[in-house]
């Protein structure tokens, strides 16, 4: 637990930390078209992403997606195309 919180304390002050520790974003979706190779190196099937996409961005629709990402926290989060 201490460790927990001292990686914590430490990625909060270091940016490089917190990438080394958390990771960053990775995109999955851009401009409605799938990105396999960022799905395939985060473990993110096609049926994921589109549960993930029904429920969150409310659509089944993939051309409707400008851009999906799993954030560092393992959610991902998308913007619709306007």
């Amino acid at each position: 637990m201490l460790l927990h919180r001292l990686f914590g304390f430490a990625a909060y002050y270091s940016h490089t930390f917190g990438i080394l520790i958390k990771g960053q974003p990775a995109t999955l979706v851009q401009n409605g078209r799938m990105q396999r190779n960022n799905m395939f190196w985060n473990h993110i099937s096609k049926h994921d992403l589109e549960e993930d996409m029904r429920l969150e961005a409310n659509t089944d629709d993939l051309s409707k997606i400008q851009v999906a990402r799993l954030e560092r926290s393992g959610d991902i989060s998308f913007i619709k195309a306007e």
